[in-house]
């Protein structure tokens, strides 16, 4: 018997693979290539499981965005900032926006 913590953490281990899955084919072919079904094959799903969890390709986006992208702008304007806060030269600053 399959305890609720248990079916928790697999949905939470499924949602993983299927974003990560996604910003694999994001990768590979573009936001605007992406499909549903895309994600669902390479993430070893069937397109009914993932649409279970998203309701379009849209929200995939979305949860996407928010859970992956969202962390690497955040780190890219911490850095950012830091360099400002410490005074470091303008060539320093650009290096990091070139990043």
């Amino acid at each position: 018997m399959t305890t609720r913590r248990a079916r928790r953490q697999s949905a939470l281990d499924n949602d993983e693979r299927i974003l990560d899955t996604a910003m694999a084919v994001a990768g590979d072919v573009g936001l605007d290539r992406l499909t549903v079904s895309a994600v669902a094959s390479l993430a070893g799903f069937t397109s009914g499981a993932v649409y279970a969890r998203y309701d379009d390709r849209e929200e995939l986006l979305v949860a996407l965005w928010e859970h992956r992208a969202a962390a690497v702008l955040e780190r890219f304007i911490h850095d950012v900032g830091s360099y400002r806060r410490n005074g470091a030269d303008p060539a320093e600053r650009a290096s990091i926006v070139q990043w």
